[in-house]
């Protein structure tokens, strides 16, 4: 018996020394190996705010491209949503973790600028660059004089309209906001809506509100005006009048297009890049695009985005990215296959064309177009926009004196903050 335990004893002990001999030996080779640097070991981190159309799919097809160059780094791409993004930079910059770009709508610039966030790029938009870019492009990247941000796309907002559901009735997109609206009423069909925006998520409602409000006369400053308040008498019927559905403040953009696809929605107002939705959509809906109404007059109010590079980044790989991302060549297939429009002054483009988009609209974008004012309290702008239209929307007993007065004390008080 004492033999046998012996003898087990011995084997076991034969079994650890050849274990224990093979983690050794592959120690050995390890640490012999010469570690060249490549492009596994780079690596560039991009954060961008989550498109519910398809240009993310093609953003990371162009920075495929760009790793699979010899020499050049990695390149990840993380995707935050819209009303996460500002506390997930927030948490990245308690840990010391930011990523090495953002792409994101200009109009946040100032707001990450005062979170200490985005690299001054004065030095790197010379002369010779900042003349590449429309002005007022440019311009949505600049705080206090300092450039934060190079100008990447214009996102402008349009009306998408059913062109067989109009022709039944004879009519066209009108230019002013009476006239829209007396359209969507005459043209109301059973069991669809006339008329549908996007309110889920608060920079689509911010910003396409902010479109309509300064197609109305009015601005950040003035939500309580005469024509601000003409405004949401407008949607305020098509609130009541079940013109506009109440499922609209569930709804992201995508959600939006797949409800005019479908039909069950026949006139949108969106960004031009939602065409990708529509035009890649199984559904095959005969539509057409046309300018925004307005009250007072047609304002072409940009919207767009820019890409910063932060604090923390590497900064000579950072800048080489944004030189190929924003080559004439590289932007110019990124705006066709985006459904974007051009914000370089060497590349005009209109993939709206095929669809009734007239080439006098792009160029009255690309000279006409005036900044959204800016603000570093942008993040609670677009909350108090979001939740004050979604209450609007979603309650037919809020009068527009009374979403009128909300916003202008909540945005005053937002504006007063900074």
């Amino acid at each position: 018996m004492n033999r046998r335990i012996g003898k087990l004893l011995i084997l076991a002990w034969t079994v650890v020394f050849l274990l224990l001999m093979g983690v050794l030996v592959n120690f050995s080779r390890e640490t012999n190996v010469v570690h060249r640097p490549g492009n596994a070991e780079k690596k560039l981190v991009i954060m961008a705010v989550y498109e519910e159309d398809e240009s993310d799919e093609y953003l990371k097809k162009i920075l495929d491209e760009y790793s699979a160059i010899p020499g050049n780094p990695k390149v990840v791409t993380e995707y935050v949503a819209q009303s996460a993004f500002q506390k997930q930079l927030c948490l990245y910059k308690d840990q010391n973790s930011l990523p090495d770009l953002i792409i994101c709508d200009s109009v946040m610039t100032p707001a990450l600028q005062s979170m200490d966030i985005l690299r001054d790029l004065s030095d790197y938009m010379t002369g010779e660059r900042t003349s590449r870019f429309l002005k007022h492009a440019y311009g949505s990247c600049v705080v206090n004089g300092i450039c934060y941000g190079v100008p990447f796309t214009s996102n402008p907002y349009v009306v998408f309209y059913n062109k067989d559901h109009l022709a039944r009735y004879k009519k066209e997109i009108p230019d002013n906001m009476d006239d829209f609206y007396n359209l969507c009423r005459e043209t109301k069909s059973l069991g669809t809506y006339s008329f549908g925006i996007a309110v889920k998520n608060k920079e689509d409602i911010a910003s396409s509100f902010l479109q309509l409000v300064y197609s109305a006369g009015g601005n950040l400053r003035g939500l309580d005006s005469d024509n601000s308040l003409k405004l949401y008498e407008i949607l305020g019927k098509m609130r009541d009048e079940g013109i506009i559905a109440q499922d609209v403040i569930n709804w992201n953009q995508k959600d939006l297009m797949q409800a005019f696809s479908s039909g069950y929605v026949k006139i949108a107002v969106a960004k031009l890049s939602s065409m990708s939705l529509l035009e890649h959509s199984a559904s095959q809906i005969n539509y057409e695009i046309a300018e925004i109404p307005y009250i007072q007059k047609q304002t072409f109010l940009f919207q767009g985005d820019m890409i910063g590079v932060t604090e923390t980044a590497d900064e000579t790989e950072a800048l080489k990215l944004l030189d190929y991302i924003t080559s004439p060549e590289v932007a110019k297939s990124y705006y066709k296959n985006t459904y974007s429009l051009s914000v370089r002054t060497d590349v005009c483009v209109n993939p709206g064309k095929v669809r009734g988009l007239s080439d006098g609209f792009v160029e009255r974008e690309r000279n006409q177009s005036v900044l959204k004012s800016t603000y570093s309290t942008w993040f609670i702008i677009s909350d108090s926009i979001a939740g004050a239209m979604s209450d609007f929307f979603g309650d037919k007993s809020m009068t527009p004196q009374a979403v009128g007065a909300r916003l202008q004390g909540e945005i005053r008080s937002a504006i007063l903050e900074r």
